[in-house]
């Protein structure tokens, strides 16, 4: 949990296919059957286009979850089935506002934070006024910062008066596609008081700026070979007990099984090291293969990712330029866009700019190892 203060927010690194969302997912999960103090809002950061989509689709999830929990409750379902129409614009006229205010206002008898947001941002006192609506026609923006403060004071009031803490959880925030806007977003994250947060990252995404504020932030580190194959097993269902009984499995049945139970076409590579390291299961057959698929699933073609793996094993190298990348390999800034963005080029810290950025090769990529 962050430190200091009241702050509630859980960082929660890792990898990319270690383990983190299904991990998460599976704790709440059995956190739910034992506690009734709280509910969860989960929300997938890689689908969302932008960090204002990705607060409408918060507000969207909270709406649903009010509705199936506090179904009786008509104040407090009319007051949040606003918050999406209110969060979209980037702009609102405050004659617009206090309309809305005015009307909720008039229907509801509990507050549950939205009639007093929209009186503090108005600078009003008392009683919201139809009739002002039509006096005011200066715009109030409608930004991040604004999105983030209206779902956090209707996060809390429902805590106070519900006695049932929303648990918001975004996993995978580095995988929205505004790049530019995550790391400012997820520093505002960490400084909210009092709000249960858990937010699940890359490794790469977490820089020194990050950890300075975040001290104790949540490691996924790898697994033993015993662990894998117990999650292989309960992911695919697959009847196997040890590596033996993978040898007469289709191979390429085990990878899209994988691929489609985590979303992660690499995830199932740590396997194949483990099959092709640890057991008799032939590594030629196992290594074409398998290389067959990762190629055939993102669409690349093979030398490139064969130059990379060769060039980073035999020259022992770390994090790399773009430039030396492309100087050494041939390699283009489409060509590098590409290998980041399907996890096979991993940045040192993906929030830097694209000219700026050094990487490594993707550890999920090991089995390349035995071609070189």
């Amino acid at each position: 949990m962050c430190g200091g203060g009241t702050r509630r927010c859980l960082l929660v690194t890792g990898a990319r296919g270690v383990g983190k969302s299904i991990g998460i997912r599976a704790v709440i999960a059995e956190l739910q059957e034992k506690r009734r103090d709280f509910f969860p809002i989960i929300v997938a950061g890689d689908r969302c286009t932008t960090v204002r989509h990705l607060l409408i689709t918060i507000a969207e999830v909270l709406v649903q979850q009010v509705r199936i929990l506090f179904p009786e409750d008509d104040d407090l379902i009319r007051q949040v089935s606003h918050l999406p129409d209110i969060l979209r614009p980037d702009q609102v006229t405050r004659g617009d506002f206090f309309k809305r205010g005015a009307e909720i206002e008039a229907k509801v008898e509990t507050d549950y934070g939205l009639i007093g947001f929209i009186k503090v941002r108005l600078g009003l006192r008392g009683a919201l006024s139809i009739e002002k609506s039509t006096e005011e026609s200066v715009s109030i923006p409608i930004d991040d910062p604004f999105r983030i403060q209206l779902l956090a004071e209707i996060f809390r009031n429902i805590s106070q008066k519900k006695k049932r803490q929303p648990l918001l959880f975004i996993d995978n925030l580095d995988q929205i596609d505004e790049h530019d806007r995550i790391h400012e977003f997820l520093k505002y994250l960490l400084w909210l008081e009092e709000l249960p947060i858990i937010v699940t990252v890359r490794s790469e995404f977490v820089s020194a700026d990050i950890l300075r504020e975040h001290k104790l932030p949540l490691r996924f580190g790898e697994l033993t070979n015993e662990e894998l194959m117990t999650i292989l097993q309960r992911r695919i269902g697959i009847n196997c007990t040890d590596a033996d009984d993978l040898h007469s499995s289709n191979l390429m049945m085990i990878a899209e099984g994988l691929t489609k139970a985590t979303g992660n076409p690499l995830a199932f590579l740590r396997w194949l090291e483990y099959l092709c390291w640890y057991t008799d299961l032939g590594q030629d057959y196992t290594k074409n293969l398998v290389e067959g698929y990762v190629m055939a699933y993102h669409e690349l073609v093979s030398d490139k990712v064969g130059r990379l793996a060769e060039w980073f094993f035999k020259e022992k190298r770390g994090y790399e330029t773009r430039g030396i990348l492309k100087q050494n390999l041939g390699l283009d800034d489409y060509d590098l866009d590409t290998l980041e963005r399907q996890g096979v080029l991993v940045p040192e810290d993906v929030t830097s700019p694209s000219n700026a950025k050094r990487y490594i090769l993707s550890p999920l990529l090991g089995f390349l190892k035995l071609k070189v």
